[in-house]
């Protein structure tokens, strides 16, 4: 089975329209492409940040992440990491530390 781009970006879609109304209220405005190369742009008045859509969209990258299992001493599970876990998780703080929101 080939990975479809496309397809793979029209899934996140809800996690990343959350991230942009969020960012909305900063005046942060979202861009899907910069133009030259494949990069997501976010821009105010005072920064552009642009962030490659590999890395953005997680073409490849953090699939899942370990938590310990409750009354289990050194057990852990992996739990699969969503678009919005993605995005929350990894994302969005990486955004607002750039444009000092946090």
């Amino acid at each position: 089975m080939k990975f479809n781009e496309k397809e793979h970006i029209e899934n996140m879609q809800p996690a990343i329209k959350g991230l942009i109304n969020y960012l909305k209220n900063f005046n942060i405005k979202f861009s899907p492409t910069d133009g030259k190369l494949d990069n997501v742009v976010f821009e105010n008045d005072e920064k552009i940040i642009k962030i490659v859509h590999f890395v953005f969209y997680r073409f490849s990258g953090i699939c899942k992440i370990q938590k310990s299992i409750k009354g289990r001493k050194n057990k852990i599970e992996f739990v699969d990491i969503t678009d919005e876990m993605y995005i929350n998780m990894f994302m969005k703080p990486l955004i607002q530390k750039k444009f000092n929101l946090i």
